[in-house]
């Protein structure tokens, strides 16, 4: 069996390489068959995917505790009036600054 273990072991990265093959010709469908396909990783590919999640989790949060906020300012009365106040105080600090 060992004399030809090592044939055995290069059919199967040969296989390996061609099924790779055909998954990336199928992702990217405008390059001829008869070319090899290369994909490298991109670390600034995934730097900016990574922060675009970040982004996304923290706005979903941020949203998350302001509809909290918002719904308990609703539902009690003296949170209301206090919202009411620091609305009317933002507005007003608007119309002064223009």
């Amino acid at each position: 069996m060992n004399r030809y273990q090592k044939f055995i072991n290069q059919r199967l990265k040969q296989k390996e390489i061609k099924e790779k093959q055909e998954q990336l010709h199928t992702k990217y469908s405008d390059i001829p068959e008869e070319k090899v396909i290369i994909e490298k990783s991109n670390t600034l590919k995934f730097i900016l995917s990574f922060t675009a999640n970040v982004i996304k989790i923290t706005s979903e949060i941020i949203l998350m505790i302001l509809a909290s906020v918002g719904i308990i300012s609703l539902i009690y009365k003296e949170p209301r009036a206090d919202l009411i106040v620091i609305f009317m105080d933002i507005y007003n600090t608007i119309l002064s600054m223009i």
